[in-house]
């Protein structure tokens, strides 16, 4: 494994000399911070190294600047290769998939961490490799460094990225070490790059002074950094002679903005046709709404603005634009959607290439506009050829088609409205946007749970083209499918300039106005998540609370369509305005029990505060109240909050008989179980039939000890309740409390005191509690699995 040019950072948890494998980097939090990416190399090595062993798995995720995924996606991602490696483990993610499924939700960062950490102690030892945490987002960053940090000691993580200085004060205790590339190291890379550069490598076969000479020059110019090595080495690749090489070798630029420039250079010294693909390729990959896949990239390419057409024969292969773009385009491994997607070599090619790049093409978002609407035209074939009744009856008409043929088909239908919306912003709206909204022939739109036929007047309220929507006939109706209005799209797309153009050009078209599946404007605007769009339609009849409280078949309303899509700020808005009912139970959960789920406290605070909030109101299906959420998923604040209502319900909870506080001990939540257990009136043994009791259900001793040195630890105690008791108290060496429960129960009630608490006393060598225990039970008595006081004792 080639060592790299990097600060090495780990934090020691034994004699990390002992690794096998990663000598010297045996530590429960390793962070490289490194410069060049070689998670592949990583990868391999350590899953060749372990694959004849069934219990050390390697998993892996890499951050992009392209991609923009929570925390919460990469523990989700490495639970999922842990399950693909060992089926087994499906036993810890079943429980909870059920419970959430049950519930629609989805598990919060903090249980997560907890399902990793319970799976990663069933192995041997657990190898995560994490690539590029410099592109993280800022937030992103730190909660990964402290999930990471609280991992089991089991685990080794590799984390690749930059120098991170500012957030080594996450893993306390960091040791730095520097480790730079040495010389071998450089020369096996210069060696593979021109191995795969033709003419490199004719130019220097069997001349090794050569090569050792442009090893060296590379290894000194370079800096040690793989990333400027390799731009310098496609620096060189353009030289024709020998000592062009030696010349170009002499004058290779240093710094990375330096090869940035250089390498533009080499780009416009190519043909014309060279530097048009280039340019048009790097122009995607900056401006590009999401990643795209070669295919893709390549049908754009294939598609002429200036001509009006998309042709096939100008289709390039993908080896041209990368060599075109003289390695500043590199592929990048989508491990959620298991795709190929292509990036620029890193995000300061980004940077640098974005302000390069708009003397090129001054207004970016016009031009790809114009590509979309392009393609799409030649696609679903409007010029020619409107579509019959027998196309209007198939649901599937005109519409993306999802093959190979098609790759740039999915792009352009999603994203040409997005662009042409910020084309305005530059230039104006393109002729061929303009063209292709005017169309007598209906756009077949498609998004999320919609699709409808859409005219010109419903393409510029749904993309915010104010300008086309100002000078359009005032004649417009509502869609053919879902009965949609000017409004209702303005709401889907989150554009209140359009919204008022609407209102103020089509005053018949109103906020009550509703679908054919009952929803209005503000169902919309709340569901897709536009928070200043529900100002705006809130404030057109504040008062009117039939249209506030609106309910679709389903029974949503707008703050039930908000609190389903998650959307925080909107529930917030829409909790807080006078009329908005509280009380609705939603498809879901009400507004308290999704707020006290998802932990947002000012929320929980602010429902709360309405008297007339009903505080014990039950899901539907499962019978959770807001209580039993957020003792679920762990927010103590919240349920400290709710317990300040006297009027909430402590016992209150699912069919089965699960109460808040069996629900909490059963999650590990220790610091909701004290605050349950404040409760005056707290019955510790309530019964869930499936579960048990609290005391029987939770594996955390602190919570046992907790529960069993209450006060009230004996009121509703059964029997086995007590027996259960005794026989805790013994195993943790509870002393006062054995001879409570002695004295509060098992003599008032006559019972016969259980062998099994004399066992676990003699087998974990509390001599006290055995001698109290000897006054009700036999020296030789045994247990249910067999064995005696003695035995247990001898076996310690």
């Amino acid at each position: 494994m080639p060592r790299m040019a990097a600060d090495l950072l780990w934090v020691s948890s034994g004699r990390w000399q002992d690794d096998p494998i990663v000598r010297g980097l045996n530590a429960s939090v390793m962070l490289l911070i490194a410069h060049y990416k070689s998670r592949a190399i990583i990868v391999d090595h350590l899953q060749k190294e372990f694959s004849s062993q069934k219990r050390v798995p390697v998993i892996f995720a890499y951050c992009r600047y392209t991609e923009r995924y929570p925390t919460s996606q990469f523990l989700a991602a490495w639970i999922r290769q842990l399950l693909e490696y060992d089926p087994a483990t499906l036993r810890h993610i079943s429980e909870m998939f059920t419970i959430h499924q049950r519930q629609d939700t989805w598990p919060s960062e903090a249980e997560l961490h907890e399902l990793l950490s319970v799976i990663c102690t069933g192995f041997e030892k657990v190898y995560i490799i994490l690539d590029g945490l410099d592109e993280a987002q800022e937030d992103v960053k730190i909660q990964l460094l402290e999930e990471i940090n609280t991992l089991p000691s089991n685990t080794r993580t590799l984390i690749m990225s930059r120098p991170l200085k500012t957030f080594e004060y996450l893993v306390r205790g960091v040791a730095g070490i520097n480790i730079e590339a040495r010389n071998e190291d450089i020369e096996l890379f210069v060696e593979k790059k021109i191995a795969q550069m033709p003419r490199l490598h004719a130019m220097l076969a069997g001349k090794d002074g050569e090569k050792r000479r442009i090893c060296k020059a590379i290894k000194e110019k370079s800096g040690g950094m793989f990333l400027v090595a390799s731009l310098q080495l496609e620096a060189l690749k353009g030289s024709i002679s020998p000592r062009a090489l030696m010349n170009a070798l002499e004058t290779l630029p240093t710094t990375i903005n330096d090869l940035y420039r250089h390498t533009l250079k080499r780009i416009e010294s190519q043909s014309e046709a060279e530097v048009l693909l280039a340019k048009r390729a790097i122009l995607w990959l900056i401006y590009a709404l999401v990643p795209l896949q070669m295919d893709e990239l390549r049908h754009a390419l294939a598609t002429n603005p200036d001509l009006g057409i998309f042709d096939e024969d100008d289709i390039v292969p993908g080896e041209f634009i990368f060599d075109a773009c003289c390695g500043l385009v590199s592929t990048s491994y989508d491990q959620y959607f298991y795709l190929k997607t292509l990036r620029l070599i890193h995000y300061t090619a980004h940077d640098f290439l974005k302000e390069m790049s708009l003397s090129w093409f001054p207004a970016p978002h016009t031009f790809l506009s114009s590509i979309c609407v392009v393609y799409l035209s030649a696609q679903l074939g409007f010029l020619d050829y409107p579509p019959t009744d027998e196309d209007h009856a198939n649901p599937e008409y005109a519409l993306v088609m999802l093959d190979s043929l098609r790759p740039f088909q999915s792009y352009a239908s999603s994203n040409w409205g997005t662009h042409s919306r910020l084309s305005v912003q530059e230039k104006g709206l393109s002729p061929h946007v303009s063209q292709f909204i005017s169309r007598p022939s209906p756009y077949p739109w498609r998004y999320g749970p919609y699709s409808d036929d859409l005219g010109s007047h419903q393409l510029a309220a749904l993309y915010g083209l104010t300008d086309l929507l100002k000078a359009m006939s005032p004649e417009c109706g509502v869609t053919p499918k879902q009965q949609f209005t000017l409004l209702h799209l303005a709401a889907i797309g989150g554009h209140v300039d359009s919204a008022k153009i609407v209102l103020e050009r089509w005053p018949k078209m109103s906020v009550r106005d509703t679908t054919v599946d009952g929803r209005t404007p503000l169902m919309l605007a709340s569901a897709f998540g536009h928070e200043e769009m529900v100002k705006l339609l809130l404030s057109i009849d504040p008062g009117d609370i039939e249209t506030l409280n609106a309910r679709a078949p389903c029974g949503c309303t707008a703050l039930a369509s908000a609190i389903r899509s998650r959307y925080t700020k909107i529930v917030q808005i829409l909790a807080s305005h006078q009329g908005v009912r509280l009380d609705v139970q939603t498809c879901t959960r009400s507004p308290l029990s999704w707020a006290a789920a998802e932990g947002h406290l000012s929320l929980v605070r602010q429902l709360l505060s309405n008297p007339d909030i009903e505080v014990n109101e039950q899901h539907p299906f499962t019978g959770y109240t807001a209580l039993c959420y957020a003792s679920r998923l762990g927010h103590p604040e919240a349920v400290e909050a709710l317990l300040t209502r006297k009027e909430v319900d402590i016992h209150l909870g699912p069919i089965c008989g699960c109460t808040p506080l069996l629900i909490a001990a059963t999650t590990n939540q220790l610091s909701i179980v004290a605050l349950l257990l404040s409760n005056p009136n707290i019955n510790i043994h309530a019964r869930c039939t499936h579960s048990g009791t609290a005391l029987s259900a939770t594996k955390d001793d602190a919570i046992s000890k907790l529960l069993l040195s209450h006060e009230r630890i004996l009121a509703n105690a059964t029997a086995n309740d007590i027996h259960l008791c005794l026989t805790l108290a013994a195993r943790l060496g509870l002393e006062d409390t054995f001879s409570r429960l002695v004295r509060g129960g098992l003599e008032p009630a006559r019972l016969q005191m259980q062998p099994t608490a004399l066992v676990e006393a003699a087998r974990h060598g509390y001599t006290a509690i055995v001698e109290v225990a000897l006054r009700f039970v036999e020296t030789n008595a045994e247990d249910d699995e067999g064995w005696t006081a003695l035995d247990a004792a001898a076996d310690a």
